[in-house]
């Protein structure tokens, strides 16, 4: 504990509060009784209710611009004082674990759990943070965000060290690089997927999103490592920027190297770096999603044999490439909402494929149009038939999204506003052998319609559908 009186003695400001702080927010909905909230960069029409409810909860108020007042602090002498807070009260909270941070546009979840599955077959326990929620030994805690902002996230750093975790395992977003959530953090191994397109919306350009992901960079350690793919063009531009000790995974040409791959509609095997993987886990991606991890690994000196072992048992994330079977046919759940994560998932279909693809895609409203077309055209060029429906439509009207989807519709092309009928007829109409691809939303419990929310998940309905398919 630290009392509020050193705490700010600190930063130089005169305080003579002996309290114990308990911790730090910057949410006064979510602040608590001595706790600090951080009321730092607000506008100005919105901060005098914040901080009249934080004081009402019995928090302490630091603010950047403010006139001092009882239990009300100023500081303007920081220019990153969440940083500053952090490692004041908390210390460093990655010295004493092993820190692996994952980004790219797609694929931060699987490696994530992926990764965390190796360490915990392996014998290591490590508390994972990512998409929708934080997992450590029999924990679930549900997250709004990729990655939380930087007090939440120091929490549960703060817990990982407390319950002696071996380590952190975490997805770093664009937006989180971008807007500072993870500066107290220092990575021992960093893994970039791959970089596309996605959140232009927020990023404007591609230039700016992908050097945004360059930055993470700089949150290495002095004896870190980052992990990426040879084969990824759009990497070319790091191997310029970075000089630092990294690791590449490829087909050629790279300090690991990936051979005698073999795919199927149920498995894949592989030698990587001279050595057989067997995994359940289907499509290149993933063997790219394997070969990554198991570098992860090796630079975690965990024994190959352990990792062999390990790869047999690994599981695909729930709405990641998640299989169903009906009759004769087999249904795929993914959760690919970007056009590089669905032409990679399509291409694989299209060479595993016995009979006929059924696709089944939309594009979340309020998000970046220019991807929509593009979206649109991979799942007619690549699928026997496409169906495109709602997902997420935000803000926006439904048939406004499916006339930008349906700039070069086709042949082959079924429109359906309603996602629930639009799985129920692609069941209908398969055939033995077909596969139907539900692509978009994975694992999500919900669609937001004109900004509420209500329950639906792709998996249910294909379930039910399913069932009373068995029952007729």
């Amino acid at each position: 504990m630290t009392k509020l009186s050193e705490l700010m003695g600190m930063l130089h400001i005169d305080c003579e509060d002996e309290r114990e702080i308990l911790g730090i927010c910057d949410h006064s909905g979510h602040v608590k009784k001595d706790e600090i909230y951080v009321c730092w960069r607000v506008l100005e029409e919105k901060k005098q209710s914040y901080i009249k409810q934080a004081l009402a909860k019995g928090a302490v108020v630091l603010c950047d611009k403010e006139k001092p007042g009882k239990d009300i602090y100023v500081c303007e002498c920081v220019e990153d004082i969440a940083q500053a807070l952090i490692e004041l009260y908390y210390g460093d909270l990655c010295k004493d674990i092993f820190v692996a941070g994952v980004s790219g546009t797609n694929g931060k979840t699987s490696v994530t759990s992926y990764l965390s599955q190796m360490l915990h077959i392996c014998g290591k326990e490590v508390m994972r943070i990512g998409t929708g929620q934080v997992t450590f030994l029999d924990q679930i805690i549900p997250i709004s965000n990729t990655t939380p902002d930087c007090f939440e996230l120091a929490q549960f750093f703060h817990t990982a060290n407390m319950l002696g975790l071996d380590g952190v395992v975490m997805e770093v977003s664009s937006h989180a690089i971008d807007q500072n959530r993870i500066n107290f953090i220092q990575y021992d191994i960093i893994i970039y997927t791959n970089i596309t397109q996605d959140h232009l919306d927020y990023h404007l350009t591609k230039t700016h999103y992908r050097f945004t992901k360059f930055k993470l960079r700089r949150y290495l350690k002095t004896d870190g490592l980052i992990i990426y793919q040879k084969d990824l063009k759009e990497m070319r531009d790091f191997a310029y920027l970075y000089h630092g000790a990294s690791l590449t995974i490829g087909m050629r040409d790279a300090h690991m190297v990936l051979e005698n791959i073999q795919l199927s509609d149920h498995d894949a095997a592989f030698i990587f770096d001279h050595i057989p993987y067997h995994t359940h886990l289907l499509g290149m991606f993933n063997v790219y999603n394997i070969a990554s991890v198991i570098a992860a690994g090796r630079r975690l000196n965990i024994e190959v044999s352990l990792m062999q072992k390990a790869c047999e048992q690994i599981k695909a994330v729930a709405g990641r490439m998640e299989v169903l079977k009906g009759k004769g046919y087999h249904i795929w759940i993914d959760f690919a909402h970007t056009p590089d994560a669905l032409l990679n998932l399509l291409q694989f279909a299209q060479s595993v494929k016995r009979r006929n693809i059924i696709t089944i895609i939309g594009c979340g409203g309020d998000r970046d149009k220019t991807k929509r077309a593009f979206m649109a055209d991979i799942a007619r060029t690549y699928s026997d038939i496409a169906i495109f429906t709602s997902d997420n439509p935000r803000g926006e009207e439904i048939h406004e999204i499916l006339y930008d989807m349906c700039t070069n519709a086709g042949e082959h092309v079924e429109i359906f506003e309603n996602r629930s009928f639009a799985i129920k007829h692609a069941v209908k109409c398969a055939r033995n052998s077909d596969i139907i691809i539900i692509a978009g939303k994975g694992n999500e419990d919900y669609q937001m319609i004109q900004h509420h929310y209500y329950p639906f998940s792709d998996r249910d309905i294909v379930k039910k559908r399913l069932c009373e398919e068995e029952n007729h």
